[in-house]
């Protein structure tokens, strides 16, 4: 499993890196989930695409189904958070 972290103002954009898995010298299909809370507080849920108008943490999970990786993981988290103007 690997991490990746990245850190958004709100209503700034996103752009999915995606992620790239090599296998026989082929390359082969990734599949994309992302998950969202608005703290640790709660639980994850499942949600479409990362929205930066609502802030809290995004989890894009990348995972393939070939049998070298099929255990690995990789997660990347994004952070959309609010600036404070006078904080």
């Amino acid at each position: 499993e690997t991490l990746e972290y990245t850190i958004l103002l709100l209503e700034e954009e996103y752009q999915e890196p995606g992620a790239t898995c090599i296998f026989f010298g082929k390359e082969n299909d990734v599949t994309i989930s992302y998950s969202y809370r608005e703290d640790i507080s709660y639980d994850p849920i499942d949600v479409e695409t990362v929205d930066t108008s609502i802030s809290g943490f995004y989890y894009v999970t990348y995972t393939n189904s070939t049998f070298k990786y099929k255990n690995v993981v990789l997660i990347r988290t994004i952070q959309v958070m609010e600036v404070e103007n006078n904080g």
